[in-house]
């Protein structure tokens, strides 16, 4: 796809990795009390668009952070 960027990242620790590309587009924040206080601002997402691939998956999990997320 014409525009894509590839993206790299990891959690805090190393454990879990993640590469995607994505156009840049689709970018969204979140500013409720729990992202601002772990990230020290807004919690910022990209909408990918292809080739999402995750080293360490069995280090994800998930929880309720909140009656509504």
């Amino acid at each position: 796809m014409a525009g894509e960027i590839e993206r790299r990242g990891s959690c805090l620790c190393g454990a879990v990795r993640v590469s995607l590309k994505t156009t840049g587009q689709g970018v969204g924040a979140c500013h409720c009390s729990m992202c601002r206080k772990w990230a020290g601002g807004p919690a910022l997402s990209l909408e990918s668009v292809s080739d999402v691939e995750f080293e360490g998956a069995d280090n994800i999990s998930a929880f309720s952070s909140s009656e509504w997320a």
